[in-house]
């Protein structure tokens, strides 16, 4: 189980998954991370309300999914 500051929970106000990503490996699989802000994932198949399309790329952002990144390199 990943642990992360109660206050970026409280940031991740959009999350309809009850932060399941928390509990194991998250099923997003990111590709790269820039300036250690902004993380490129592999397209989902299932919808996430801080998953977006960037051209031909895919970003979060995701506070709770970002810090697992930053902390774990998960």
């Amino acid at each position: 189980m990943f642990e992360i500051e109660e206050r970026i929970k409280l940031e991740t106000n959009k999350c309809d998954r009850n932060f399941k990503c928390l509990d194991n490996n998250p099923s997003c699989r990111v590709e790269s991370c820039v300036g250690n802000s902004i993380v490129f994932l592999e397209k989902l198949e299932r919808h996430c309300n801080y998953y977006q399309e960037f051209g031909f790329s895919y970003v979060c952002k995701c506070p709770v999914r970002l810090e697992i990144y930053k902390k774990y390199k998960v």
